[in-house]
């Protein structure tokens, strides 16, 4: 994740970016910036869970980073994170 001098996200460097990039073969001396994502979907921490599934779902992401309301980043929500948090574990 690349934030820019106020620590709002810029770029993300995704799991979707790296299969990419082995997809096409993209040569080991390309540069990471070149292969980011640089429209970063964010969601603020107030958000339901109803609403982070369908984000998961219709964009076919399973990072999110989180907001404030300045749009500083907080940090970043995954899929994982919140199977963690219903089951407990």
């Amino acid at each position: 994740m690349i934030v820019d001098n106020d620590n709002r996200p810029k770029e993300i460097f995704t799991e979707r970016d790296a299969i990419r990039c082995i997809a096409v073969d993209k040569p080991l001396d390309t540069m990471l910036e070149e292969e980011m994502t640089r429209n970063v979907i964010t969601v603020r921490d107030d958000i339901y869970l109803r609403e982070l599934r369908a984000l998961y779902s219709s964009k076919g992401i399973r990072h999110i980073p989180v907001v404030d309301e300045h749009d500083h980043l907080e940090g970043i929500v995954s899929i994982r994170s919140i199977f963690d948090e219903i089951l407990g574990c």
